[in-house]
Parts: C-alpha cells; sequence; structure tokens
C-alpha cells in the first residue's frame, strides 16, 4: 500500500475577545473664574443690630390733682422770744400736716415737658412755750392759707418716669393766720386774745418764692398723675413790723413736702 500523506485538518482560531476597561468618570477641572464652596464650613451673616427707640410725643394735657403734705416753718421761736436774755421758758417747734388741691397743664414734646400748676395748700407749724413763772404752757399755731402758682420743666427719663425742677410762689389768703392758746385761768381769758391779736398784727405772711424739685409718673395712656414734690422757701414767710409787744425780726425759712395723685385729659396729641 501506498501511503498517502494526511491532510491538514483546519482548526478555527479562537479571536481573543478585549477586555473592556473600567469606564473613567469624566472630571471637570474648575474654571479660575468659578467659586468653590466647602459645604464643612457654614457662613453666617452678621445679625442686624437692634435699634431701641422711644415713643415720640407730643401732646398738650390739663388735670387736677390731690394730695397730703408735711410743712415747717423754721425759727419761730426767735420771732416771739429774746435770746439775749436768760431764758425762763423752754420751746418746741414741730411740722404740721397738710392738704393740697390743684389744677395744671402740660405741655410734652418727646422727652421734655413743661408743667403750669395753681395749688391750694398750708404753710403751717406750732411752736409750744412752757414758761417757768407760774408754770404756764403756751401754744402759738401759724397756720397760712396759700395759693401757689408754679412753673416746672420735666425730663422724661423713661417712657413714664420724670425728674422735674421749677419755681413756685405762695401768695397768703389770710396773712395773719395765727391762733394762741394756752392753759391759764378762766378768768385770764382776755389776755389770750389780747396775745392773739398782737401776734397777727405784728407777724405777717408774705409773697414766698419756693424752687421746686419733684420726681414722678405721668402716663400719657391712662391719664393717671402721681408724683412727690420738694419745696424750699429761702426767703422769709413772715415779715416783722415794728411794735412794742417784745417781737423780733428772724430769719423763718420754709419747708414743703408734698405727695399728690391726679388725672389728666389731653387736648391735643401726635404721635
Amino acid at each position: 500500500s501506498v501511503l498517502q500523506p494526511a491532510k491538514e485538518v483546519a482548526v478555527p482560531e479562537k479571536k481573543e475577545t478585549p477586555q473592556e476597561q473600567p469606564k473613567q468618570q469624566a472630571f471637570i477641572e474648575p474654571e479660575p473664574d468659578d467659586i468653590v464652596t466647602d459645604t464643612a464650613e457654614i457662613i453666617r451673616e452678621p445679625k442686624q443690630k437692634r435699634i431701641f427707640s422711644h415713643k415720640h410725643y407730643y401732646q398738650t394735657r390739663i388735670g387736677i390733682r390731690a394730695g397730703v403734705g408735711y410743712s415747717v416753718i423754721g425759727n419761730l421761736g426767735a420771732l416771739v422770744e429774746d435770746g439775749a436774755i436768760r431764758p425762763r421758758y423752754t420751746m418746741e417747734e414741730s411740722g404740721a400736716l397738710i392738704p393740697s388741691i390743684g389744677v395744671f397743664a402740660l405741655w410734652r414734646h418727646d422727652r421734655l415737658g413743661v408743667e403750669l400748676a395753681a395749688d391750694y395748700t398750708w404753710l403751717s407749724s406750732t411752736l409750744k412755750e412752757h414758761k417757768q413763772i407760774g408754770n404756764i404752757d403756751e401754744k402759738t399755731v401759724f397756720r397760712y392759707h396759700v395759693i401757689m402758682p408754679q412753673v416746672a420743666a420735666r425730663l422724661y427719663l423713661l417712657s413714664d418716669l420724670y425728674m422735674g425742677a421749677g419755681v413756685g410762689m405762695s401768695i397768703p389768703l389770710n396773712p395773719g393766720g395765727i391762733d394762741f392758746s394756752s392753759n391759764r385761768a378762766a378768768m385770764f381769758a382776755s389776755v389770750d386774745e389780747l396775745t392773739q391779736e398782737h401776734l397777727r398784727e405784728t407777724l405777717r405772711a408774705r409773697l414766698h418764692v419756693i424752687p421746686l424739685l419733684k420726681i414722678g409718673y405721668s402716663s400719657f395712656k391712662n391719664g393717671i398723675e402721681a408724683s412727690l414734690q420738694y419745696g424750699y422757701g429761702f426767703m422769709d414767710l413772715i415779715k416783722t413790723n415794728e411794735n412794742p409787744y417784745g417781737y423780733h425780726k428772724a430769719t423763718n425759712n420754709s419747708h414743703l413736702l408734698l405727695l399728690t395723685v391726679g388725672y389728666t385729659i389731653p387736648l391735643t396729641k401726635q404721635k
């Protein structure tokens, strides 16, 4: 047999499958003009400052007020006795509780105010004297009914609270407002009456200038007013006329403390 050459058998070639490479995420470089914000940092805008302001007022009001007070007239003993002579007596001076009632007008612009007022009150004190000779007790009451016009400026520190200063003038309605009494026997009552006449004739109240200081509450919402007022009369309240009775000229200032409450109604109002 004849050997034949072997036939070549075609073997299909395996095509290599290309491996897929992982997709890369596109990276976009920031442009120079872009702003990169770090979310870890929080940028807070500055808080706006709160501005405190008070209410603006422009108002005129009228009102009425009433209250009580305490009055002192100083150095009364020097008017009725001569201290140059060795005293055979003892004296005691004291003030007095007094009433007060008045009307007033009030003008206010923001924190400034002006008050015009006229009050009725007393300027009063009592002098008690004990005379060793005869063991006599004498009591002299000085009580002057006065009308006191005044003008004062106000500065409102808060919305309704204020401080004020001004000047008043007391006009006595009874310049001879003196009452005298003693523990003498009834048969000597005429002596007391004569002494009282001499006192009223000689010691006379006159116009009296009184600088004033006050603090108070003034509500333009409900109209309520309250104030504490102090006045010092630096002039002599009592004038001593020439006399043969042994009464003397002496300095006699006054002190006046008033606590009043009142109510006002508006005439004009603008906010």
